[in-house]
């Protein structure tokens, strides 16, 4: 007789970018919350306060940073987060993820590039309208990672107490 046991997690994951990067539209399109196709930009109240991020930070598991390659600076928005979010908050780089979001319609003009903060972490360039699909799967497999990681720590915690029993 086998006996699966499933162990549910509370994960809690940020997204992170500068206005007009595309981190709404991400969002609901990965929870299936709206229609993304509406092309009209509604920008969402967000927290810009440093005072607000400790309380934002605490008990983060996984950052998915996100970004327009298209719009200048947007790259340079991304390094202070990282600095709060990763570096201090010591956040596991392999449990973030960047989102190169295109969004539709725009030429492949200059892009930006990250800095050397983000070289050890996976860049996904994303457009939701081109392929979805692939942004979906992208996310699940980071999902997925940040997951079976939290059950590995869960198990060797477990077998750790046993051991000393």
């Amino acid at each position: 007789m086998i006996t699966l046991t499933t162990v549910m997690f509370k994960v809690k994951l940020l997204m992170l970018g500068p206005c007009e990067s595309g981190k709404t539209v991400l969002a609901n399109f990965l929870a299936d919350a709206t229609d993304t196709s509406s092309g009209e930009y509604h920008p969402t109240q967000g927290v810009r306060f440093e005072g607000c991020w400790p309380a934002i930070a605490k008990d983060t598991i996984g950052i998915v940073f996100v970004y327009n390659p298209d719009q200048p600076n947007h790259d340079k928005d991304l390094d202070s987060w990282f600095d709060y979010f990763v570096e201090q908050q010591a956040v596991k780089k392999a449990h973030c993820i960047v989102f190169a979001h295109h969004k539709p319609g725009v030429g492949e003009n200059e892009r930006t590039q990250l800095s050397t903060f983000f070289k050890d972490i996976p860049c996904i360039q994303t457009n939701i309208e081109e392929d979805g699909d692939s942004v979906r799967n992208q996310f699940s497999d980071y999902l997925s990672g940040i997951m079976s990681a939290l059950t590995d720590n869960k198990e060797q915690e477990e077998l750790s107490i046993m051991n000393h029993r």
